[in-house]
Order: structure tokens, then C-alpha cells, then sequence
């Protein structure tokens, strides 16, 4: 049986090849459709009231931000909605940069006056 180079990495391969042996890559589409996993799709607005397809840290983020009015919550709200920006910059596929900028902000406005009055009690 005769070799042709594999399209990926030019490695001498089976013409019959299904699947790269040097770099692992599918040579055949429908194969490597069904290998790869699909993203999944969610309804915009099921996405819009459930936080699904977002990082655990962007939600919670996203609900420290909506208790930080009561002060004691909003420095956790900055806390973890800086750690969750932090994760989805890291990894772009992740979601819920939304929320976690909206914990961070909340969280960022209302330590402000929270640290103020733990000064103020200390006096």
C-alpha cells in the first residue's frame, strides 16, 4: 500500500489512513466530527435567566454582587468577581465575564463604605 504525507504534520502515512499515527489528527471529516465535542448551543433567553455556560466563579460573583448592598458581602463580591475575570481571561472558551464584571463593580462600590464604617466603629 502506498504512503502520502499527512496533511497536518507531513508525516509519511497510509493512504487509507483514517487518523494521523505521528500527530493524531483525523485525515477523515465525518470521523473527526463525531470525535470532536460539540459546544453546546443554549437558548438566549434560557441563558439569559439560568446561568448555564458560565464559570462557577462568574456566578457566584454575579450574586455577591446583587447582596453587596449589605456591605458585608461586597468585599467577597470584588474578591471573587476579580478571580473570575482573572479565569476567563485565561481561558476565552469559558463564559459569564458579564457577571463577573458586575460582582467586581458592585463588589468595588460597596466596600467603600463598608471599610468606612469598620473605621468609624473602631474609633
Amino acid at each position: 500500500m502506498s504512503e502520502v504525507p499527512c496533511p497536518y504534520c507531513a508525516e509519511p502515512i497510509k493512504q487509507a489512513a483514517r487518523k494521523c499515527r505521528h500527530c493524531g489528527e483525523f485525515l477523515d471529516e465525518e470521523l473527526a466530527r463525531q470525535r470532536r465535542s460539540p459546544e453546546p448551543e443554549y437558548d438566549p433567553a434560557l441563558k439569559a435567566l439560568v446561568p448555564v455556560g458560565r464559570t462557577p466563579l462568574s456566578i457566584a460573583a454575579g450574586y455577591l454582587g446583587l447582596l453587596s448592598p449589605l456591605l458585608c458581602f461586597a468585599p467577597f463580591a470584588l474578591a471573587v468577581g476579580i478571580l473570575a475575570i482573572a479565569e476567563i481571561r485565561r481561558d476565552s472558551s469559558k463564559g459569564g465575564l458579564g457577571r463577573a464584571i458586575f460582582g467586581a463593580v458592585m463588589g468595588g462600590l460597596f466596600t467603600i463604605p463598608f471599610v468606612a464604617l469598620l473605621v468609624m466603629r473602631m474609633r
